[in-house]
């Protein structure tokens, strides 16, 4: 299925899962950037539990009990959002402006598949900006006062390694090898924002 243009909003989130309840699969693939995997999840809830009221939501931690029909496997296409490796989704409500977020650990998908192939026809201005979203979500992981010791060198070094390649980007231009980098480096920025708590400058974006 095709999904509605922009970012995920109730009202298509609702129109995705009754094509799925339709064709009832057994396992839901999310081949996209951090919109389409979140759209993806959401719809996938609604498949499952029809009686969700996503206009309810609170930003508290659900346990949805998911994959009671189908299991879910996310492939990014953009490296920067970190959804293939979040337990967040975010959406729009009706007639609301900024986003909510909705976390359950359950949203973590059973795979994960990484191609940097995939971001290959993306255009230099979207690769750009989800690099720069990967290096912000890493540096609010890092300074998070939430403290993680297994995942602060880690943090270092995809700091490192998404400067370096924005560098090499900037004066070579792009490449598989660079687009690998930021691939892997958006998949552990995801990680490290999913485990240390993001602060006051990711609400900020939200609103933005």
């Amino acid at each position: 299925f095709q999904r509605a243009k922009g970012e995920p909003v109730e009202s298509n989130i609702l129109k995705l899962s009754e094509q799925l309840n339709k064709f009832s699969p057994k396992h839901i693939i999310a081949i996209g950037g951090g919109s389409t995997i979140d759209i993806a999840k959401l719809s996938w809830l609604l498949y499952e539990q029809p009686d969700f009221q996503l206009n309810k939501v609170d930003g508290s931690l659900y346990d949805l009990n998911l994959r009671k029909k189908s299991y879910f496997t996310a492939i990014p296409t953009t490296f920067g959002s970190g959804s293939e490796v979040s337990s967040a989704a975010a959406f729009t409500k009706e007639n609301d402006f900024g986003k909510s977020i909705l976390i359950s650990h359950q949203f973590i998908p059973n795979q994960v598949i990484l191609d940097p192939l995939l971001g290959e026809s993306a255009k230099l201005e979207t690769i750009y900006s989800s690099a720069f979203d990967a290096l912000t979500h890493v540096i609010e992981g890092y300074v998070s006062i939430i403290k993680h010791p297994m995942l602060e060198p880690i943090a270092v070094s995809v700091i490192k390694n998404i400067i370096q390649t924005m560098k090499k980007i900037m004066s070579k231009g792009i490449n598989i090898d660079l687009l690998e980098v930021l691939c892997y480096s958006a998949y552990y920025a995801g990680i490290i924002q999913n485990h240390c708590s993001v602060g006051l400058t990711h609400s900020f974006a939200h609103q933005l």
